[in-house]
């Protein structure tokens, strides 16, 4: 016979494992992502301050929650602004670059088969803002 109550309950319990299992993975994708920025990304910027001030330029660099702003300032002048913000697609997370109004991936350089934060590096971010730079400039 069947038993609407026992298929309802097993509805439910089944309903609570997968939001437990969706806040895990959540929570471990937002740690992935904090890690990503705070390791790889804030670095990355602050080995180009350095290249920067030998032109007399500052660079910048504002943290906000999954995304780092920065800007070269020449003088009193914003000469450039660049934004890595973060975007979760599924299960990973992809850094996407903004400036002047478009938005696009970074890439890494390496040959890699995915686009996300786990396959980038420090030098990626770096040529990302170098060649994005260079062609405001150009």
């Amino acid at each position: 016979m069947y038993d609407w109550k026992e298929e309802l309950k097993s509805y439910f319990e089944s309903k609570d494992t997968e939001k437990f299992s969706d806040g895990v993975a959540a929570a471990k994708l937002n740690r992935e992502i904090e890690n990503f920025l705070i390791k790889t990304v804030i670095p990355a910027f602050d080995g180009l301050k350095e290249d920067l001030q030998i032109k007399n330029r500052t660079l910048h660099i504002d943290k906000d929650k999954q995304v780092i702003r920065t800007a070269v300032r020449f003088g009193d002048t914003a000469e450039f602004i660049y934004e890595l913000r973060i975007r979760k697609i599924g299960d990973k997370a992809c850094a996407l670059k903004f400036v002047n109004g478009k938005e696009s991936i970074i890439a890494p350089q390496a040959m890699k088969n995915d686009n996300s934060i786990n396959s980038l590096v420090q030098d990626d971010i770096r040529a990302s803002f170098v060649y994005e730079y260079i062609a405001a400039m150009g």
